[in-house]
């Protein structure tokens, strides 16, 4: 009786065992409240950050921050040593994970610095329909071959050209969900033989490999990178690129806007200029993922959020509307909801919307899209290097990509800031922008104009001050200095000082103390050769 009592006893912790180990897998996003154990390096940005991007921060005046800083160690070493979690992925901007897991959302809420978790439900049975694209066979025309329309669409482009900015020495990466037929198609055989595809990264398998599954990346290259003279000839053929695979095609989940975001953060660390992707969320394999319009507000989608991010951090990120202008929801789709970024909408020849062209506004009521360009039979090149023509503002984000890339060169020392406020500030309709074409169809003689104006401001050193007015925390950094130290004081209107810090370095976002009082103060940096003041409102 004692040998058959153990030996139900140890019948059944094994079933409860086996019981624990065959618990159903889910998926999370595993958000972090702070980078605590990295906050004292944040003034050796060269431990953390590549030089390319470093150059691009100081080059762009934008200061280098937390969001910079990887995940705290002391916060990722528990979920990397659990054998119960995989890690599927991190980002450092939103300070989250994405894992597998057998664990409870509750388990995992108490491990070490967790803010929040949050569950993922997929489903394996969707296979994605493909984009509302129409491909005709077409003449070709001029030297600029079928693409001719597309490219005088945008006046003083060919001028750009012929004065050969081309994009050369712009870094455009592109978004997509692959990339089939490029290294062997001639449309891109003049960047290939010329080393300008730096290269490449698939986010949804975590390889090198893009160019398998799908050719819808292929297709949108082609309108920025192609140079087959007489035949197809892209916005900016000499730029150079990388290329990401974010997308999954055969299925649609909020993974794929993650894959995008990690996709943004690897740019970023490669000093890319442009990020041109032709991707949209709003449903998904699980239809409580869907997207509602109060979600169009740029700040609750991942995508959207890692859009403006990338942004922040000096790249001028280019995406479609959409093509949903003439179904039941019409608006454009995450991340064109996002600020600060370039939302671009499809228009027809004779200059109205592209009937199937997402409109605006966001849930906030800003003006999207921001711009259009071709969107109605717009010239590309097959994954089989046919030229022929398609629809959809797939292909009219990369018209604008290109053109920026050609502004770019013209004018490197620019900001993406000012890349961006020169083509819509210059557009058809800027002085009258509406929710269906926004400012209009861009000029890129007069962006040239004023981007040239603009090269006469003073590229002196100044003091960037946060939010201002401000009451209770402020922050600060000095830029156009590089990473070189200098010193910041605090005054009063009187001129009383009543704070000096020394030591500190260009280009990192520093927090300061500020008084009680309300009312104006003045910043002062100084440093070896010069000095430069920024006043500032207490509330």
């Amino acid at each position: 009786m004692r040998f058959l009592l153990i030996l139900l006893f140890l019948g059944v912790f094994s079933l409860a065992s086996a019981s624990i180990d065959s618990l159903p897998l889910h998926y999370y996003w595993v958000y972090f409240r702070d980078k605590v154990s990295w906050k004292e390096r944040i003034t050796q940005p060269h431990t953390f950050l590549s030089l390319q991007a470093i150059q691009r921060r100081i080059q762009s005046k934008v200061l280098i921050d937390t969001l910079d800083l990887p995940i705290a160690s002391s916060y990722l070493k528990p979920f990397e040593q659990n054998k119960k979690i995989q890690i599927l992925g991190s980002s450092k901007w939103l300070n989250l994970l994405l894992v597998k897991t057998s664990l409870s959302q509750e388990i995992l809420s108490q491990m070490p610095g967790v803010k929040r978790v949050e569950r993922l439900i997929l489903r394996s049975s969707y296979h994605k329909a493909s984009e509302n694209t129409q491909k005709v066979k077409s003449q070709f025309r001029s030297s600029y071959g079928l693409a001719q329309t597309q490219v005088e669409l945008i006046p003083g482009l060919t001028d750009l050209h012929l004065a050969e900015k081309t994009g050369k020495g712009i870094i455009v990466a592109i978004f997509d969900s692959g990339f089939i037929g490029v290294p062997s198609n001639p449309a891109f055989a003049v960047a290939l033989n010329e080393g300008r595809i730096l290269g490449t990264r698939n986010f949804v398998n975590a390889s090198q490999d893009v160019f398998s599954e799908d050719d819808h990346g292929s297709e949108v290259f082609s309108v920025i990178g192609a140079y087959l003279p007489q035949k197809m000839v892209g916005t900016a053929y000499g730029a150079s690129f990388y290329l990401a695979k974010t997308e999954n095609p055969n299925s649609e989940t909020r993974i794929e806007e993650f894959n995008w975001l990690r996709a943004a953060e690897w740019a970023d660390s490669l000093g890319v200029h442009i990020i041109s992707s032709s991707l949209n969320y709003n449903t998904f394999d699980n239809p409580q993922e869907n997207y509602t319009y109060s979600d169009l507000d740029g700040k609750t989608s991942i995508i959207s959020r890692a859009a403006a991010i990338a942004a922040s951090k000096g790249i001028l990120v280019v995406c479609s509307a959409g093509n949903y202008g003439a179904r039941t929801w019409r608006y454009i789709l995450p991340p064109c909801d996002a600020d600060s970024i370039l939302c671009v909408g499809g228009g027809r020849t004779d200059g109205s919307r592209w009937p199937s062209s997402s409109v605006g506004p966001t849930a906030d009521n800003r003006i999207k899209p921001d711009v259009v360009a071709l969107g109605q039979s717009c010239a590309i090149v097959t994954a089989q290097g046919n030229v022929t023509v398609g629809s959809g503002t797939s292909y009219a984000a990369p018209i604008i990509s290109g053109m920026a890339a050609c502004l770019w060169q013209a004018h490197p020392q620019a900001l993406a800031s000012q890349i961006r406020k020169a083509i819509l500030t210059t557009a058809s309709h800027a002085n009258m922008p509406n929710f269906e074409i926004g400012y209009g169809w861009p000029n890129a003689s007069r962006a040239d104009s004023c981007l040239k104006a603009w090269s006469t401001t003073s590229q002196e050193p100044e003091i960037l001050f946060f939010p201002n007015p401000t009451s209770q925390k402020g922050y600060f950094g000095l830029v156009g200095l590089g990473l070189n130290k200098y010193q910041l004081r605090l005054f009063e209107a009187n001129g009383k000082e009543i704070l000096h810090l020394k030591n500190l370095i260009a280009n990192i976002q520093y927090s300061v103390p500020l008084p009680s009082t309300p009312g104006i103060y003045y910043l002062e940096a100084t440093w070896q050769k010069g000095k430069v003041t920024k006043k500032i409102w207490i509330q």
